[in-house]
């Protein structure tokens, strides 16, 4: 920090593809969403304040959900804690994380063992259930990048997947009416 404000355009931890985290001191770390743009000690194994339920939470975006891993929007939990279900303090099921036995957060532990999904060219650590970046590639476990070419790590089967949404709306109009066209 420069005069109390923060220095920015790091690359977050949480979503590689966002530039606008903490440049931390040595000794700090990043904090998670939607704290970036502060850091806390390196040391720290909770999420800063300012963050929901921090003590529990990383950060508020950045880990797959478990309710739809190909989403990246939920919360990264401190170890062996849990995303949380919808609740009343958060509309969006998985925004934040608590122990995983709080039975009014219906969690899931969040390692990659509970929500299987890795990001391309990484691999599922069993045993710790963390996604790691396989050798060549470094980053998050979910969004790996090639340690040569400083490229996002692509799909080597060229498949490319795509979502789609669509929206149909119908209209009833009764016969003769000037909005009824008849074909």
């Amino acid at each position: 920090m420069v005069k109390g404000k923060p220095v920015l355009g790091q690359p977050c931890w949480w979503d590689l593809s966002r530039s606008d985290c903490a440049k931390c001191k040595k000794g700090g770390k990043q904090c998670g969403f939607p704290m970036h743009e502060y850091c806390q000690a390196s040391k720290s194994k909770i999420g800063c304040a300012g963050i929901q339920n921090y003590k529990w939470t990383l950060s508020s975006l950045g880990y797959p959900c478990f309710d739809n891993p190909k989403s990246l929007e939920c919360a990264w939990c401190a170890t062996n804690q849990a995303q949380c279900q919808e609740s009343t303090a958060s509309k969006k099921c998985g925004s934040f994380c608590k122990p995983l036995k709080d039975q009014v957060c219906d969690g899931v532990l969040t390692t990659c063992n509970n929500i299987p999904k890795c990001g391309l060219a990484a691999n599922c650590d069993k045993k710790s259930g963390m996604c790691k970046c396989k050798k060549g590639f470094s980053g998050n476990g979910y969004q790996c990048t090639d340690n040569e070419t400083g490229l996002p790590a692509t799909n080597p089967a060229g498949e490319v997947e795509v979502s789609i949404e669509t929206d149909s709306k119908f209209f009833v109009y009764p016969q003769g009416s000037s909005l009824f066209s008849e074909l």
